[in-house]
């Protein structure tokens, strides 16, 4: 994977993965035990090499959001559900970004908690 940015979700902790097992799985790890591969958050997504894409993420309190150039693609209800790492991101708790096999590029990175209400 090209990027893969780990948050916390409530008590626990998840990854977005993108760019993943050969270079377009894009979705959330791990879901009640399922990586981002085998999960229903999982979609294909072209990505052109080189090309850099605006990757927006929000977690509520019972949400997880994203948004791959201003176009929704993950709105996961995670609430209710077993949210676990894989071990190569474990030291990305518990916030942080990763690149495994590839180079990926993080610009502008920005991290913001969401004001009251806006949930």
């Amino acid at each position: 994977f090209f990027g893969a940015l780990t948050f916390p979700a409530g008590d626990n902790h998840c990854t977005l993965v993108l760019g993943g097992w050969g270079g377009t799985v894009v979705g959330l790890s791990s879901i009640d035990g399922e990586d981002a591969e085998q999960g229903h958050t999982s979609l294909l997504v072209h990505f052109v090499e080189g090309q850099l894409y605006d990757i927006r993420l929000r977690v509520t309190s019972s949400h997880i959001t994203v948004w791959i150039d201003d176009e929704s693609v993950i709105n996961e209800e995670y609430r209710g559900h077993d949210l676990s790492l894989r071990a190569e991101v474990e030291l990305s708790k518990p916030l942080g970004l990763a690149s495994y096999g590839t180079t990926g590029v993080f610009t502008r990175w920005r991290w913001r908690p969401l004001s009251e209400g806006r949930e």
